[in-house]
């Protein structure tokens, strides 16, 4: 039946009134946008019949679980059945309670769950339902989540998010060629300095895109995947093959992972490269509208939602797709910008980095920051004036947008849940296995465009006397009075503002303004009112709805907007500009003028259903009331690409030309989302024939397990599963294992629809396009557990062996010392990636492997200490690492140079670039024997590796890498004819593993305790990554070293950094007093590291 013709006020009234005879439970089912209005027409029609009641009871996760509240919602539900009274509900509430008893049967809690199913199986014989506006209640759109188990990070982090920041900044690089290539392809609309909104118009602006993206993974310009060697082309075929979607074969893949530098995460973002360029998803998400389609929520975690309506963010949906979520997150960061309280975290975690100077000057690199903030020593967090002045700079910068999604956002809310329950718009329909059922549901819509996408639990019945109700109301539109159509662009042809918009409906004596397209971004309802009125003097007052979905008026002649029911324009709006948002086209009722003009905004993807129910607003449009179409820029091209041919090119467009492409729009939405459609009928099919199946699972165990195993599905997915190579699952076999007539009939009718899976919306990204409401259950600690409290072991004194060392140089053989390495394989990391002793001459003593009483299945060694202090004997050429209680006992001998033959060196690891002089081995030696001692390269690698070191100078490159064991890209000309001047002691290789990158990077994350270290000296050689003498890493760091000496050393007892430091150059006084507390020369030999233990 035709919009306004009183489906809601007349027909459902009288419907629900018949329906609900006191044996049957009537329903009536609304979407929530219209749940307060539905209530208001059903009370006000039916509320003057003695006893009949209508009620609304919500339901969700978290209503409360107890058998009391259960046994009330079914007392309820059987009174209102026998007084003759009807339940207003939502279809997320019955979906809700539906998953609550099942959730309580995986849970293990027999007992609700058995009260709970047992009340649902009696709604399901006992209700008559009717669903209004039928089309919107049962698409695919319509789906429920219920999540279970612990929350695990998504696969391939934090890489998975890098990449795709990474991707969305080559993609800004691209716009100029495009725009240049592409005149009118592609539209670029900046609403500020950051990152702009683009429109895609042409299909050949999409292909273009996509090829120049893996032209750029090919040449090695992403950093999360390079190649060991830049100049091999058929490395370069092959990744581009895979990432291009190309059906490559396992010998190809095989060969693309082992031509990447980075081996623990170069396939994983092969994998992730191949689902956001070659299945479009990264495209899918540009051409998505941000604050109508999708945005940020103020309330909820700072991860992008789908939006119900322009500015209306949805209170409980997501997106079911995790690289839909990271890709619209950024691009919502991106136009939204961050809060001063996120950017007061930022500047925070920067000051509390083990490397401050750095962090901030890569934070700000891009802002153009005045003198007095370009400074990291001079930020005051606690200056409110500062915050608000560096707020403004940094807040749309995508430096500084990255840098909180990646150390806040995504760390803490990119997570998957281990399995899911699930229902969809399939399981509102009623439906039951017993032939003799009456249990019935009746929809009403005034549109059928998704016929086709109805689920098979509820058939289309059109009424002869209403097959025309689509034609008759496109008719319409395409009457003479409604034929114009105004193109929002200004002189410049670039988009109208708001403003602009409104002055143009000015011109055109246009009072009602219809926002289906959502143009209106910037302005809130009530400021658009305010400002219309200041536009339009002859309007005595503006209509619009508020926040809370309550029509407002605000009036030239009050202060403050008031209800429009309260206001002396209720009946008469001749006088008055109304606006009607996006969120309030569907569905909403206003007395409008009998001859009035409306205007209808277009965007991009609207389609016939959503235009039409905008322009039926005007209830009399098909007599006396009248309609135009505003056209933004992007959509006048769009509606000219799809115009047919007929000799009228240059001729303008009219609303005949909107109506095809409206129709056109349709289609492609439909088609897109056929497959999703299909999976949700599939996923139905196998759930209700488990539920049929083993319907005494309440009683025995084992059907109970067969069920829990066909209706629970794994919420985690691997990157090889969503977007690794595929085998092709037989859709006759899993028709076959259906048991039922009814669901083999449902799954063979939902055969024909199965797009081809070379369209691009193959089985992998069913949920790509999904929104999904998600219910998750509280979290709650279910059992407390103390924290877990380690006996230190006391100190029993200098070993004589150690005293045997300082005054011979000579270690003497037994258990006394552990080689360094053997040490190091003795730990957790060490003894998974085969760490074993050495030839090194490093050693550690006891006491340095022993920190904390272990018992014997707990091990002492993965508690391990900083290195700080070193004695080393030149003449053996042998080191030996001790704590600082040996260190202090041997002070009195190592003041004496003539007691002696070691020299006890003071070691803070490098973990920031201003920390180079700690590389050289001589910040602080004991006794000074000479001006300027040398030491092997040997000892300094092998120290920063056990230490955890980041930072080391260019000169030890060459030999850290062969050290290491791994081949290194040749060098430049420059830096061979250097190296030989510098690299006067060469190095062989020390460390014989399998994987000598994947060690290094896990140990060194390890002793760092950080989160990212691949911003790193050490972090580049982790990736594989050929590092430069021009690196920025190194070319500062080169510079105080020629300028700066040595500081002198001291004949003093062993102090804290606050007392000796500070008394070196004053080139390193401010970062010093930044460096981690662990690095303290401290004597009280507290400080360790802990590593998770093998349990």
């Amino acid at each position: 039946m035709n919009m306004g013709q009183g489906k809601t006020s007349c027909i459902m009234p009288m419907a629900v009134t018949v329906l609900a005879d006191n044996t049957r439970l009537c329903r009536l089912v609304v979407p929530r946008p219209l749940l307060l209005q539905t209530a208001q027409v059903i009370q006000s029609r039916i509320g003057g019949l003695l006893g009949r009641v209508v009620r609304h009871i919500p339901f969700s996760r978290r209503s409360p679980m107890r058998m009391d509240t259960i046994n009330l919602f079914q007392s309820i539900h059987k009174d209102m059945r026998d007084s003759g009274g009807v339940m207003l509900c939502l279809p997320e509430h019955i979906m809700s309670f539906k998953l609550s008893g099942l959730q309580q049967l995986a849970d293990g809690d027999l007992k609700r769950a058995k009260r709970m199913i047992d009340i649902q199986r009696w709604l399901e014989r006992s209700c008559r339902d009717v669903l209004d506006e039928s089309d919107f209640t049962l698409s695919t759109k319509t789906q429920l989540i219920y999540p279970s188990g612990v929350p695990m990070m998504v696969d391939g982090h934090p890489q998975r998010w890098q990449v795709v920041e990474e991707l969305l900044l080559l993609v800004l690089d691209h716009v100029p060629y495009l725009q240049s290539r592409f005149s009118g392809g592609i539209e670029v609309m900046r609403r500020h300095q950051g990152y702009p909104i683009l429109h895609f118009l042409h299909a050949e602006v999409d292909k273009s895109l996509n090829a120049l993206l893996v032209n750029d993974i090919c040449e090695g310009r992403l950093p999360q995947l390079q190649f060991r060697d830049a100049a091999d082309v058929n490395a370069q075929r092959d990744v581009g093959l895979i990432v291009s979607g190309v059906d490559a074969d396992p010998p190809t893949w095989q060969r693309a992972a082992e031509s990447l530098t980075d081996d623990v995460f170069g396939l994983k973002n092969l994998y992730l490269l191949r689902g956001l360029i070659s299945q479009r998803l990264l495209l899918t998400c540009l051409k998505k509208r941000w604050n109508v389609q999708y945005g940020l929520h103020p309330q909820r975690a700072p991860i992008a939602v789908p939006f119900e309506a322009k500015g209306v963010p949805s209170p409980t949906a997501e997106y079911g797709h995790p690289d839909t979520a990271l890709v619209l997150t950024c691009l919502a960061f991106y136009q939204t910008g961050l809060t001063k309280s996120q950017v007061t975290q930022c500047l925070q975690h920067v000051l509390r980095s083990d490397d401050p100077p750095t962090q901030y000057e890569r934070l700000v690199h891009g802002c153009n920051l005045p003198a007095r903030l370009e400074h990291w020593n001079l930020l005051n967090t606690d200056d409110e004036t500062q915050i608000e002045e560096l707020w403004t700079y940094l807040r749309l910068d995508t430096s500084v947008l990255n840098y909180f999604l990646n150390n806040f956002a995504f760390p803490a809310h990119a997570k998957q849940f281990r399995v899911k329950l699930q229902a969809s718009g399939w399981d509102i329909p009623l439906l039951s296995n017993d032939d003799s059922s009456r249990n019935l549901t009746t929809g009403f819509s005034g549109t059928n465009d998704n016929k086709r996408m109805l689920p098979q639990t509820i058939k289309q019945d059109d009424l002869p006397s209403l097959v025309q109700t689509n034609a008759e109301v496109l008719s319409y539109l395409l009457e003479p009075r409604n034929q114009r159509c105004y193109q929002a662009v200004d002189w410049n042809g670039r988009h109208l503002t708001e403003k602009g918009l409104l002055e143009l409906l000015r011109n055109e004596q246009i009072r009602i303004l219809i926002d289906a397209g959502a143009h209106i971004l910037e302005m809130e309802n009530h400021h658009l009112a305010a400002t219309w009125l200041d536009i339009y003097p002859d309007a005595q007052g503006a209509v619009y709805f508020d926040r809370n979905s309550r029509i407002m008026v605000r009036a030239r002649f009050q202060k403050a907007p008031v209800p429009l029911l309260a206001s002396p324009f209720a009946e008469n709006l001749e006088q008055c500009v109304v606006y009607i948002d996006e969120a309030h086209t569907r569905g909403t009722d206003l007395k409008l003028p009998v001859h009035a003009k409306g205007a209808v905004t277009l965007g991009l993807g609207q389609t016939k259903d959503q235009t039409v129910q905008a322009a039926m607003r005007l209830r009399q449009l098909g007599s006396t009331q009248s309609v135009a179409f505003i056209v933004p820029p992007e959509v006048y091209r769009d509606i000219l690409d799809v115009r047919p041919s007929d000799g009228q090119t240059h001729s303008p467009v009219v609303s005949a030309d909107v109506v095809y492409w409206l129709l056109e729009q349709s289609c492609k939405a439909n088609e897109n989302m056929m497959s999703l459609h299909t999976a949700q009928g599939f996923d139905f099919c196998r759930r209700t024939n488990a539920l049929w199946k083993y319907s005494n699972f309440l009683d025995h165990p084992d059907d109970r397990l067969q069920l829990l195993d066909a209706i629970q599905q794994r919420e985690d997915q691997t990157l090889e599963q969503l977007y690794g190579p595929r085998q092709s699952s037989s859709i006759a076999e899993a028709i076959t294992q259906l048991e039922f007539e009814c669901l083999k009939a449902f799954a063979t009718n939902l055969c024909p629809q199965e797009l081809d899976p070379l369209s691009g919306y193959s089985s992998a990204f069913e949920e790509m396009e999904l929104e999904r409401e998600v219910e998750f259950e509280f979290e709650q600690i279910r059992q407390k557990q103390n924290p877990v409290k380690y006996t230190a072991l006391a100190y029993p004194g200098l070993d004589s062996a150690i005293a045997h060392f300082v005054n011979t140089g000579r270690l003497q053989e037994g258990k006394r010392f552990i080689q360094g390495f053997d040490f190091l394989g003795r730990t957790k990391i060490g003894r998974k990636f085969g760490v074993e002793k050495t030839a090194s001459k490093l050693f550690v003593s006891r006491e340095f492997t022993r920190s904390i009483a272990s018992s014997p299945s707990k091990n002492g060694y993965d508690f391990v200490r900083p290195v700080e202090w070193v004695l080393w004997s030149a003449k053996t050429e042998t080191a030996l690492i001790i704590i600082p209680e040996e260190a202090e006992l041997l002070l009195p001998t190592l003041r004496d140079a003539n007691k002696t033959t070691v020299s006890l060196l003071t070691y803070a690891t490098p973990v920031t670039k201003s920390m180079w002089r700690f590389n050289t081995l001589t910040y602080f030696t004991m006794p000074i024997r000479e001006k300027n001692p040398t030491f092997p390269q040997w000892l300094s690698i092998e120290i920063g590796v056990l230490a955890g070191r980041l930072y080391f100078d260019y000169s030890e490159y060459t030999s850290l890498v062969v050290w290491l064991g791994i081949r290194r890209e040749a060098e430049s000309p420059r830096d061979l004819v250097n190296r030989s001047s510098e690299e006067t002691d060469p190095v062989t290789r020390g460390l014989f593993i399998d994987q000598p990158l994947k060690f290094l990077l896990e140990w060194l994350t390890y002793r760092r305790q950080t989160v990212d270290i691949m911003h790193t000296p050490m972090g580049y050689v982790c990736q594989g990554r050929n590092l430069h003498r021009e690196h920025s890493f190194f070319t500062s760091a080169t510079a105080s070293r020629d300028a700066d000496e040595v500081p002198p050393g001291a004949q003093g007892g062993i102090v804290t950094r606050s007392a000796e430091l500070v008394t070196g150059d004053s080139d390193d006084e401010s970062d010093w007093g930044e460096v981690d507390d662990e690095l303290a020369l401290s004597g009280s030999g507290q400080m360790k590291e802990q590593l998770e233990i093998d349990e």
